[in-house]
């Protein structure tokens, strides 16, 4: 089996985003995960559940990126409505 990672790297309001993706051949499987790092801390992981089937690598990176900044606008969200104040995630 031939396996290949791919990485790519963002930043999106203030967190630093590392998409790291595991592609199979010859079937063409991707599997992947973003770890989200907030203040030089990593916070937390987003993980594609099932390898995606016949999925390119721009694809599987529009789903995981769509689904890190989802979820860091819903932390941007929580934050604005605490009654602490605090802007910690």
């Amino acid at each position: 089996m031939n396996r290949k990672k791919r990485s790519h790297s963002f930043e999106y309001e203030g967190w630093a985003v590392l998409v790291q993706l595991d592609v199979q051949k010859p079937d063409g499987s991707l599997a992947g995960h973003a770890d989200l790092s907030y203040g030089g801390t990593h916070k937390c992981r987003i993980a594609v559940a099932q390898p995606h089937f016949s999925s390119t690598d721009g694809s599987a990176l529009e789903v995981l990126g769509a689904e890190v900044r989802a979820f860091i606008d819903g932390w941007h969200q929580r934050i604005h409505t605490a009654d602490d104040g605090s802007a910690e995630p």
